[in-house]
């Protein structure tokens, strides 16, 4: 194998999102520089997030100094052992570490990860707590991924990325070559829920290839309820993040199916997903 050419870099990425559910790392491939460098996924690796503490902080609850550090430090080895398997291959340049998000309000938000911990086991460089910069220059924090997924996907058609993440977030890339085009939204909260109705009703982290939603039937008024919260957090044109889980939609259901609520659930979503994703034309949508 010819060896790359010397503008070409290798980084590492990985991520554990709002829905604590798993890690996922991936290999870039990178040519070129700045804002018209291109990217390419070379490989891939996911791993299991198997840190309980993160759920209570993540809620909030007020837990001692000592279980923040152990968190984040288990946290730290979970990551590091999917990143080592992803990048076992590759000579890397750099790696990028979003971090756990335990509280994220805007212009608040808090991330846990230790990057010198990854940064000892993979021996590069490591940047991490992402959203810090956006916030400091007057962002929101949320989303952060469009320009990555400019350098990924972009090309001569208006492209749809979106992200099925615990929040739904949407990237719109234009066809027309200018990065200012680029349009990106959070839309409203969707393994976050969805993985709340499995705990509270299935007793499982997540309802499994949506086999309990996919055996339930759609509840008219509650569907009503949850569209309406889920459009309004939509087009609030902000960073969705804590207090926007619509956790209380569930206090608000009694005497009904759990498979039923969690079809309700589903189809609410993916309906409001969808019409959100019509607000720019696109030839090509890309769905993670």
């Amino acid at each position: 194998m010819a060896p790359p050419p010397p503008h070409t870099r290798f980084y590492a990425g990985a991520m554990t999102g709002t829905s604590l559910d798993g890690v996922d790392a991936a290999v870039i491939r990178v040519d070129g520089h700045g804002v018209q460098a291109t990217g390419e996924i070379v490989a891939t690796h996911s791993g299991p997030l198997d840190v309980p503490e993160l759920h209570d902080l993540s809620r909030g609850a007020p837990l001692p100094a000592a279980t923040w550090g152990a968190a984040t430090e288990t946290l730290s080895r979970c990551i590091a052992d999917v990143l080592e398997e992803a990048t076992a291959d590759f000579a890397l340049d750099g790696t990028v570490v979003h971090g756990q998000t335990l509280f994220h309000q805007a212009p608040c938000s808090v991330q846990i990860v230790e990057g010198a911990h990854i940064a000892h086991r993979l021996q590069c460089p490591v940047a991490t707590h992402l959203r810090a910069g956006d916030l400091a220059a007057g962002g929101r924090g949320a989303p952060i991924t469009p320009l990555g997924d400019w350098m990924l996907w972009r090309s001569n058609q208006p492209v749809c990325i979106i992200n099925l993440g615990g929040f739904c977030n949407i990237t719109w890339l234009p066809d027309t070559g200018c990065i200012e085009d680029i349009r990106g939204a959070d839309i409203c909260p969707c393994n976050l829920l969805l993985n709340e109705i499995a705990r509270q009703f299935f007793n499982a982290p997540l309802d499994q290839d949506g086999n309990h939603a996919g055996e339930g039937t759609v509840l008219p008024h509650p569907h009503t309820d949850l569209r309406e919260r889920l459009v309004h957090l939509s087009r609030a044109n902000r960073s969705l993040g804590t207090t926007d889980e619509c956790f209380d939609w569930l206090h608000t259901i009694t005497g009904e199916r759990p498979e039923d609520i969690a079809a309700t659930a589903a189809d609410a979503i993916g309906t409001t997903i969808a019409q959100a994703a019509r607000q720019h034309p696109c030839t090509t949508i890309k769905l993670a």
